[in-house]
């Protein structure tokens, strides 16, 4: 193995292992067990895949800490519910905001993620040619001919 495999395998353990520490965390005293565990499975379900699909298809460094970042965020939401979380409360009052944006946060996650590794699915495993529709290489205002 050589040394950034070797690398991005110890950070990639580090991540994983910082995940599992807010999962265990987001399981004690939540505000609700109910909205805990319906918040928590997604990530639940979506780890053994991760796991097991690991050496078949492995998915960028980026991708895998997005993934992982992702997991956090509905592992916190679950814990407070998304209204609640402490540090989305302090900004809404400091910045006198209507309501806390967590659930903001949590949804554009649920959106960019999964594009993300479906992007990467496309791209290894598509029959389609590459090219800008398949690639994401798009350039705004270009005439079309």
């Amino acid at each position: 193995m050589d040394e950034s495999v070797r690398a991005l395998t110890f950070v990639g353990f580090w991540i994983w292992l910082i995940v599992l520490a807010v999962f265990i965390w987001s399981f004690v005293h939540p505000h609700d067990y109910f909205t805990w565990f319906l918040e928590v499975v997604p990530a639940l379900l979506a780890a053994p895949m991760l796991f097991f699909t690991r050496r078949r298809f492995h998915f960028t460094s980026l991708v895998y800490f997005l993934i992982a970042l992702h997991m956090m965020i509905l592992f916190v939401g679950g814990h407070y519910t998304y209204a609640e979380v402490p540090l989305f409360n302090w900004i809404r009052d400091h910045f006198h905001l209507m309501r806390n944006h967590y659930d903001r946060l949590g949804h554009f996650f649920q959106g960019f993620v999964p594009a993300l590794i479906a992007r990467e699915l496309l791209i290894r495993t598509s029959p389609l040619r590459s090219g800008k529709w398949l690639e994401g290489r798009f350039h705004v205002g270009r005439k079309f001919t």
